[in-house]
């Protein structure tokens, strides 16, 4: 699995991008190749069929191999899961579905959405970021709704959408696993690691969480946090904190079905 490229295409930030439509990409270059070739009426009938078509099918590992996770021990919050059929930009899913997508014309395989940079060393988000003690570091986690976004959205919105975590404590490798889950969709879970020279724990900052989706995104969502620190799940939401995640464009034109939720913690000599 690969990780997205972190720098700025132009002056566009990379988690702006991501909130963009993406399986219609593949399918518009398309339309606009019939276009040329027979006219623009043929290509949107051309549009209107493959629209059709991509979302009669059922899921695959594009793989090939039928790749599974293995489940991330009680004991460490590490590793990422569940084992689960992926979608595809040509074939999308057709229920509500977190993070199933092989092929993000970004981000690539979407069952890696945990990313972890040190807010004090200035590093690019990654699987792993060493650290000191007393440096900050950004989790960023991607939540995406991979159903298409021309099917009803009774039949598509996520319904009851939140987060959670756990770290692990008095290592000198903290692992970071952070929960993805919903009434209507299987929860999903992915890690990163904050590596440092000596054995320390990582510490949750209060008020530092945000949710950033196309309706607030210059003014990203603030999420409470009562119970985050201990384990407990937040809620997350398109345009306020309320669960729900639909896809395609609203009535104003602005494409939803995707967010970046970011969290800070520092890292803090262990005391165990």
């Amino acid at each position: 699995m690969t990780k997205a490229s972190q720098g700025n295409q132009g002056d566009t930030p990379w988690w702006r991008r991501i909130l963009q439509p993406w399986w219609t990409k593949t399918i518009a270059g398309m339309v606009v190749l019939a276009a040329l070739v027979g006219g623009a009426n043929d290509g949107w009938g051309i549009w209107d069929r493959i629209t059709q078509t991509s979302t009669g099918h059922e899921g695959v590992d594009p793989s090939g191999n039928g790749a599974t996770a293995a489940p991330a021990p009680t004991n460490d919050p590490g590793g990422w899961g569940p084992g689960r059929t992926m979608y595809t930009g040509n074939i999308p899913s057709t229920i509500p579905l977190l993070n199933s997508v092989a092929d993000h014309p970004l981000y690539g395989d979407m069952r890696n959405f945990v990313n972890v940079r040190s807010l004090s060393k200035g590093t690019y988000n990654g699987d792993i970021v060493r650290a000191d003690i007393g440096d900050e570091v950004v989790v960023s986690v991607v939540v995406h709704n991979n159903a298409a976004d021309n099917l009803p959205p009774e039949q598509t919105t996520i319904h009851g959408l939140r987060m959670r975590y756990t770290v692990g404590r008095d290592t000198t490798d903290d692992p970071i696993r952070v929960v993805i889950e919903a009434d209507n969709a299987s929860a999903v879970w992915d890690s990163a690691s904050v590596v440092t020279p000596v054995r320390t724990s990582l510490q949750f900052i209060s008020g530092s969480i945000t949710f950033k989706t196309n309706h607030a995104s210059d003014h990203p969502l603030r999420v409470p946090d009562a119970k985050f620190a201990q384990g407990g799940s937040v809620p997350l939401g398109q345009s306020k904190l309320d669960g729900e995640l639909p896809v395609g464009y609203d009535k104003n034109g602005v494409y939803q079905g995707a967010g970046i939720a970011e969290f800070r913690l520092v890292v803090v000599a262990s005391t165990e």
